[in-house]
């Protein structure tokens, strides 16, 4: 995606913090347009103008379920 001149960033658990508040802040500036992200990411974030969210795996329990159902669920 970078080659293709759109700013793309992952996120996961494993980052340090102030890496991972480098890429919600410039996501949330716009200035990041994709995030790969472990489920670690988009828990509390309230972002409207989000078009797509994909899911690459189903989730293994009933908690996890909730939490991606609720995080696609957002407008």
């Amino acid at each position: 995606m970078n080659d293709a001149n759109i700013k793309a960033y992952t996120y996961h658990a494993g980052m340090k913090q102030n890496e991972r508040k480098y890429v919600q802040n410039e996501w949330m500036k716009e200035n990041i347009k994709v995030i790969v992200a472990t489920i670690a990411f988009g828990i509390g974030i309230n972002k409207r103008n989000v078009k797509f969210i994909i899911q690459n795996s189903m989730p293994k329990t009933l908690d996890e379920y909730i939490q991606k159902v609720g995080r696609a669920g957002r407008n």
